[in-house]
């Protein structure tokens, strides 16, 4: 998501395109996007300043102005994440951040299809012996499992 540029999001196909320079396997590919995720890119689209090419340009404050860098790097997002978590009134949890949430839709995909290649897939990972690293243990999916069992015991 750092090095996501405007010409590689495509509102139309409601799809984005990482590139092989930063994808940690070095893949070019193509990733379909939710609903939330369009509209976010729509808000930030608008918001864009200037002609910078990057989605999440990183922001410095110099003597009352903004410059507008490259990216963030990952050090940078995480005090930029956490800032916002504050400024939000948000409590801040631990492991809730930008790899957090590859975990988190790997983990619904996972729960919706029982598909762990799919989960995998859908997070831009092809190794499906990840998804045991990716997929935790969801307690709330089991107990409720067994309260329709239990409830199909009567």
């Amino acid at each position: 998501m750092l090095h996501l540029r405007w010409e590689d999001v495509d509102l139309n196909r409601k799809a984005i395109r990482w590139r092989a320079r930063w994808d940690k396997m070095g893949r070019d590919w193509s990733q379909p996007m939710r609903e939330g995720t369009i509209k976010a890119l729509a808000v930030a689209a608008e918001k864009r300043v200037g002609e910078n090419p990057w989605v999440l340009p990183s922001r410095t404050y110099r003597t009352g102005r903004v410059i507008i860098g490259e990216t963030y790097t990952a050090q940078s997002l995480w005090a930029a994440l956490k800032s916002a978590e504050k400024r939000a009134g948000i409590s801040h949890v631990s492991r809730r951040g930008a790899h957090g949430l590859r975990r988190l839709l790997a983990g619904d995909v996972q729960a919706l299809t029982g598909d762990p290649i799919l989960a995998m897939q859908a997070i831009g990972d092809t190794d499906v012996r990840q998804a045991e690293r990716y997929i935790k243990k969801r307690d709330d999916r089991i107990s409720a499992v067994f309260d329709d069992l239990d409830r199909e015991a009567k």
